[in-house]
């Protein structure tokens, strides 16, 4: 019995794991003798399997693989120093606005208390109530 190259190309990963029977194997193997294209196909794919399970080795690989992470690589000094020194920047003028604003305040306050006016200084210095003053007589 002869199998056709559609049968063939069902049966030919079976073929190379040895789940065939006896018999199914050998029909395998005739038709893979006999059919040109068959053979071809199969040697490609034997090829290709080979070539996975034993890679050759490339003498650059390594430089090409440094060549690649090198590329890929963030410069951690300027990512971590960048947004510190923003930080840094802007608590330092939070902090000396502040302490300025603090400060006029401060003054604008302490100034105001210390210059009385002529009324106040009146009252501070006298013996006359704010009562007195209210109810007082214009003509006195």
């Amino acid at each position: 019995m002869k199998i056709n190259c559609h049968t063939f190309n069902l049966w030919y990963p079976p073929y190379l794991n040895g789940g065939l029977s006896k018999d199914v194997s050998e029909l395998a193997g005739e038709h893979l003798n006999s059919c040109l294209s068959c053979k071809a196909a199969a040697d490609k794919i034997e090829n290709l399997i080979e070539k996975k399970l034993h890679p050759s080795e490339d003498p650059f690989f390594y430089t090409r693989l440094v060549a690649r992470l090198d590329k890929g690589r963030i410069n951690w000094r300027s990512s971590i120093l960048r947004p510190a020194l923003a930080y840094t920047l802007v608590l330092a003028l939070s902090l000396s606005m502040g302490i300025s604003l603090g400060v006029y305040f401060h003054s604008t306050i302490t100034t105001q208390s210390l210059y009385l006016s002529s009324e106040d200084d009146y009252v501070i210095n006298s013996d006359v109530s704010e009562l007195d003053l209210i109810f007082c007589d214009e003509t006195l």
